[in-house]
């Protein structure tokens, strides 16, 4: 920042951030490389692709899981529930959201059989089962063990 002197002169006064620099390069006068300041470590720099993918797929897998919960937790309508566009869009992931649906059925069952049945086209839950919500998600975390889930 220029500032005017007693003489003729501009001066410069130092920033907050360099005269941070100057403190971190041991009050030399001088300023460490911008690349010391902000380049990241080297194994920062290696991508890995799958796992960037897994936690993308994970991080909106968890959004519409969120979504769908917030907007349908006042309905009793299991075809309201199922129907709902966050729902939808998670058995529209496929088999990428299957590890997903069953962690979230052993955290706490829940409605999750829809889009299991949609997405795998098998139904583990015998008659008796049916509308009883735990052991519908047993049946299926037993169907997911089997298949190394």
């Amino acid at each position: 920042m220029p500032v005017a002197s007693g003489t003729n002169r501009i001066e410069f006064q130092m920033s907050t951030e360099d005269a941070r620099a100057e403190e971190k390069a041991g009050g030399s006068g001088e300023k460490p490389l911008l690349s010391e300041e902000v380049a990241p470590p080297r194994q920062a720099l290696v991508a890995d692709p799958e796992a960037e993918e897994r936690q993308s797929t994970e991080q909106r897998f968890r959004e519409l899981a969120r979504q769908w919960k917030e907007e349908t937790q006042y309905t009793s309508s299991t075809t309201e529930m199922v129907m709902h566009p966050a729902y939808q869009q998670i058995i529209g992931m496929g088999r990428e959201a299957l590890p997903l649906l069953f962690t979230a059925l052993r955290q706490k069952p829940d409605h999750w059989f829809w889009a299991l049945k949609a997405i795998t086209g098998e139904d583990p839950v015998v008659p008796a089962d049916r509308g009883k919500i735990r052991r519908m998600a047993q049946a299926w975390l037993d169907w997911a063990e089997r298949r190394g889930y």
